[in-house]
């Protein structure tokens, strides 16, 4: 709903990534991850510490992610 509403809130984006994080759904992760930061949302030490992207740290598309920062 919140994206409806404002789809220009990064945080938005970045909770649906942490939801499916957490659901161990990695490829839906990063992609709404990527939307997130394309729309805004540069918190990269808190992406970095928060314990709901723990399940796709491994993933080759987090570290793309996170490398391209």
């Amino acid at each position: 709903k919140a994206i409806e509403l404002n789809p220009y809130l990064g945080e938005a984006y970045y909770s649906l990534a942490c939801i499916y994080s957490l659901k161990n759904e990695s490829n839906k992760a990063c992609n709404w991850l990527k939307q997130a930061i394309r729309k805004g949302y540069r918190k990269w030490d808190w992406i970095k510490k928060d314990s709901d992207m723990d399940n796709i740290r491994n993933a080759d598309c987090y570290k793309n992610i996170l490398e391209g920062k």
